[in-house]
């Protein structure tokens, strides 16, 4: 099941970040990289909150993601 991060940035230049379908604590890896990537642009990022998922959520996501899996993809062209 693929990953996703989601980023959001409005119009102060607030973030907003979702990490997807990560189990356990694997999404604070991917943050800390995301943080680290965008400190080499010269941005700081604090964080002002955290909203952790609850294992509901986690779940409603790995479902979804599984049951895309099995859909076929096709490519049409002109």
């Amino acid at each position: 099941m693929p990953k996703v991060n989601s980023v959001i940035v409005d119009e102060k230049g607030d973030l907003q970040v979702e990490f997807s379908c990560y189990e356990g604590t694997a999404c604070r890896v991917e943050e800390d990289k995301l943080r680290r990537a965008l400190a080499e642009l010269g941005l700081a990022v604090q964080v002002e909150w955290l909203k952790p998922k609850s294992p509901q959520q986690i779940e409603a996501e790995t479902m979804k993601e599984r049951g895309r899996a099995d859909r076929k993809v096709v490519k049409y062209e002109r």
